[in-house]
Parts: C-alpha cells; sequence; structure tokens
C-alpha cells in the first residue's frame, strides 16, 4: 500500500467509535478470535463480531470513495 492510503486508513479508524476501533484492533493487529475479543472487553462473541463488521463497514464507507478508482463517466443520453 502507498504511505497515502496507509495514512487515510489510520485517520478514518483514529475516527472510528472507541468501542468499535477497540475490537477491530483487537481482531486486525492482535490477530484475536472473537471469543477473545470478547473475553477482553467484557462483551458477548456475538457483540464482538458486530462491532467488527460494523467498523469494518463504516471504514469501507468512509475509504471506498479515496481508495477505489473512480468508474468512467457514462454519456448521458439525450
Amino acid at each position: 500500500m502507498t504511505r497515502e492510503a496507509l495514512r487515510l486508513i489510520a485517520e478514518a479508524v483514529a475516527k472510528l467509535p472507541s468501542d468499535f476501533r477497540g475490537a477491530l484492533t483487537l481482531r486486525v493487529e492482535e490477530g484475536l478470535s472473537f471469543r477473545d475479543i470478547a473475553a477482553v472487553m467484557g462483551i458477548t462473541e456475538e457483540t464482538a463480531r458486530w462491532r467488527v463488521f460494523k467498523a469494518r463497514q463504516k471504514l469501507m464507507a468512509v475509504l471506498a470513495p479515496e481508495l477505489l478508482p473512480a468508474a468512467p463517466n457514462e454519456p448521458t443520453s439525450s
């Protein structure tokens, strides 16, 4: 990944709500299972899965326009 892409990702992760950011960090950076995330955070395994899912969903909503190439302009019909 480019430095710019990594910077955008880091900024987007920093803007996540702390509960989502914590679960995502434990999953991605620490490699913990959802069961372990639940134990660390004091939540259910289902909640851990949901928080990681929502964190990824929020990141994609923010990052997709920045990181994905723009679609070519479609001609307009008259």
